[in-house]
């Protein structure tokens, strides 16, 4: 009898989980990633690779270097996104970084454009990735980016959720590196919301 307990048990417990798997499976969930202009608000914080033997010019080096040193960095940014219907988005954001702990010195002030391509997103779950490309100059025209005058300062990836009926997305970077190698940890995060908020 125990046997045959335990075996109506297992069924049970099978049943249990297709029919748990069959609902996170329902294709009516559908979490919309939407196109349209956004608030964006990042901060963080960095390590930037420095040769100390040049101070105090502060040359960054390949993190990789012999010799060189990590300096943390703390980051905040606010701005607007511009994606289209087919996942490409144009940033441009006003950047404050400072060293860290802050101290009398005063904060480097830039405008940075990052060029965004969605790699994936599954609708069921609101999650997906992407990769960007960061810009000192050029301008964003809509979703598109005129990179004339443009120079490259990092690129990288980053994994993001979307809520709020699609009027949000909480983003968290995954990879990053600039031209030189010289980016050592970082933990980095940001928010979009919607300009103009869809109902549900």
């Amino acid at each position: 009898m125990k046997a045959r307990n335990t075996v109506l048990l297992v069924m049970l417990a099978v049943f249990a989980s297709q029919k748990a798997i069959a609902l996170a499976q329902d294709t009516s969930v559908n979490i919309p990633l939407r196109a349209g202009i956004s608030s964006v608000y990042g901060s963080g914080s960095l390590a930037i690779c420095l040769n100390p033997k040049a101070l105090p010019s502060f040359v960054e080096v390949s993190c990789g270097a012999k010799g060189a040193q990590a300096f943390p960095l703390t980051s905040a940014q606010v701005g607007t996104s511009i994606f289209n219907a087919h996942g490409i988005g144009c940033q441009t954001a006003s950047t404050t970084t400072s060293n860290f702990p802050v101290d009398l010195s005063q904060p480097g002030v830039q405008t940075q454009i990052a060029v965004i391509k969605i790699r994936d997103y599954d609708p069921h779950t609101g999650a997906g990735d992407s990769s960007f490309i960061g810009y000192i100059g050029g301008h964003c025209n809509g979703a598109n980016f005129d990179k004339t005058g443009a120079t490259e300062i990092n690129h990288g990836t980053a994994h993001f959720a979307v809520s709020e009926n699609g009027n949000r997305v909480d983003a968290i970077i995954t990879a990053l590196q600039d031209p030189v190698g010289g980016i050592g940890d970082f933990s980095l995060t940001s928010v979009n919301r919607a300009l103009v908020p869809i109902n549900p």
